[in-house]
């Protein structure tokens, strides 16, 4: 009988392993999406830039640093959840 627990628990672990790394594979999902917002951001800010509208070049560029953060927050923690 003690085999059938241990498969058992085995099963509970892997189980509970693939929710773990779907979970994370969604944060890296919303990560990337932010990512490309960030870029967006950056990329309309040099187009103010172009067209001397400093402020908005300027809040666009601060905008898509402050995500461009978030999203390295979000790959150390997709790491943490993936490798610990």
């Amino acid at each position: 009988m003690a085999n059938g627990d241990a498969l058992q628990n085995i099963g509970r672990g892997a189980l509970a392993g693939a929710e773990d790394y779907q979970g994370a594979l969604k944060d890296l999902k919303k990560a990337a999406l932010e990512r490309d917002k960030a870029f967006a951001d950056i990329e309309n800010a040099r187009l103010a830039f172009k067209r001397d509208d400093m402020k908005t070049a300027q809040a666009l560029k601060e905008r898509g640093q402050d995500r461009l953060e978030r999203v390295d927050d979000a790959m150390g923690a997709f790491a943490a959840k993936v490798f610990d």
